[in-house]
């Protein structure tokens, strides 16, 4: 399987976490659709944001061959935290009162995107190809 298929399916499982809450609340009985329509913004959101940051996120860490669970879920926090974190200072500087509970849950969704997709990588690697990656997914290259 080549490198751009195997990336394709792991990035697009990690950018449906973020808007799979807001899905499932539009779902519910009762709820109004309102809740779908920001799920799809979330997800088209999330997917813009795996593609110009996770994946590039995830080359890199692949390159320097320190790719593995750990150090994805990592980026995944830092990559879901820090632009809003930046954009949340830069907005309340003159409040003296910046509120990081929203970039935390953001932080916290980018990590589990990035558990899901280091999953989904590994589920699709087979054990003989890409040794580049076989030891990010816990098997040993000899």
């Amino acid at each position: 399987m080549n490198i751009i298929a195997r990336i394709g399916l792991p990035s697009l499982l990690a950018s449906a976490i973020p808007a799979m809450p807001f899905a499932i609340i539009g779902l519910l009985p009762g709820t109004e659709g309102s809740s779908l329509f920001v799920a799809l913004i979330v997800l088209l959101v999330s997917i813009a944001h795996v593609v110009g940051l996770g994946i590039p996120a995830f080359l890199l860490l692949s390159y320097l061959q320190i790719a593995n669970r750990w150090s994805l879920i990592a980026a995944g926090f830092a990559l879901g935290f820090l632009p809003l974190a930046l954009f949340n200072l830069a907005t309340t500087m003159r409040s003296n009162d910046p509120n990081f509970s929203v970039p935390l849950i953001f932080g916290a969704l980018g990590a589990f995107s990035a558990w899901i997709f280091w999953v989904a990588w590994c589920k699709l690697s087979p054990n003989n190809s890409f040794q580049w990656n076989n030891t990010a997914c816990g098997r040993v290259v000899h």
